[in-house]
This record gives C-alpha cells, sequence and structure tokens, in this order.
C-alpha cells in the first residue's frame, strides 16, 4: 500500500528518500543492556537487542512496484558518546518507551543507567544513517 501512495504523491520525476538509523553498541555493553530488558521490558527485550537490526525491504519493494526507476542505496556511519542521563533521556523518546507505564519505565531507566554506570559512565553508540533514494518514473 505504501509504495503506490508514496508514487501518487510525488510528482513525475519527483524523488523519495527514505532514512533510518541503526545502532551498534560494545558487546559488553550490549549484553549487559539485553539483561536488563529481559528482566525490567521482556516485550522490548528483543527491541533493545542488536538481534532486530535486520534491513527493510524497501528498496525491493520500490524496485519491484514499476512506479519508480531503480533505488539508490547510501549508508553514511557516525559515532556519538552518550553519558548516562542523555542516553535516559533519548530512550526515553522512542514510542516503545514512551508507552510502558511510568513506574516500569522509571525502573528500568534506573537499571540502563546502573549499566552504563558501570561501564564508566558513558557509552560509545556505532550508527550506520541509511538512505534509499528513488525517482518516480515519468509517465
Amino acid at each position: 500500500v505504501g509504495v503506490p501512495k508514496a508514487a501518487a504523491l510525488l510528482r513525475p520525476g519527483g524523488t523519495l528518500a527514505l532514512f533510518w538509523n541503526s545502532t551498534e553498541l560494545d558487546g559488553d555493553v550490549q549484553n549487559d543492556l539485553d539483561a536488563v530488558y529481559r528482566t525490567r521490558a521482556p516485550d522490548l527485550a528483543r527491541a533493545a537487542s542488536g538481534e532486530r537490526r535486520r534491513e527493510p525491504t524497501y528498496a525491493n519493494d520500490l524496485d519491484r512496484s514499476g512506479l519508480f526507476e531503480p533505488s539508490i542505496a547510501r549508508d553514511y556511519a557516525w559515532a556519538r558518546r552518550y553519558a548516562r542521563d542523555a542516553w535516559a533521556e533519548l530512550i526515553q523518546t522512542q514510542s516503545d518507551h514512551v508507552v510502558l507505564e511510568p513506574e516500569r519505565r522509571v525502573a528500568l531507566v534506573r537499571a540502563v543507567g546502573a549499566v552504563i554506570d558501570s561501564h564508566g559512565g558513558s557509552i560509545a553508540v556505532a550508527y550506520s544513517t541509511h538512505a534509499i533514494f528513488a525517482r518516480v518514473t515519468a509517465g
């Protein structure tokens, strides 16, 4: 449904640009955070784990539709270090965390903070920003 809608919203020759991020943490940090999520928020455990990082099929969907010219994919690598409080603020903006009961979210954030403290008070996060560009076929 999404591909035809996207094509219909663009002018002929217009370009659709899709962006999303994936993250990678140090193995020990990831393992410790996975343990926290399994205990404090098992319904989020898979989402918090590096195991969830599968590539979406957006490019294949666009290319097979016949509505777009062949897509172009790009990846942009970057990194950021987060102190405990900054990471706590960030995860609380994610929709799956926002919908947690407040008491449960507070307990989870505290436990995540304790993990970060145990790793020196900050964590390094390697990001990949993925982008797909596809131009609507003319006509």
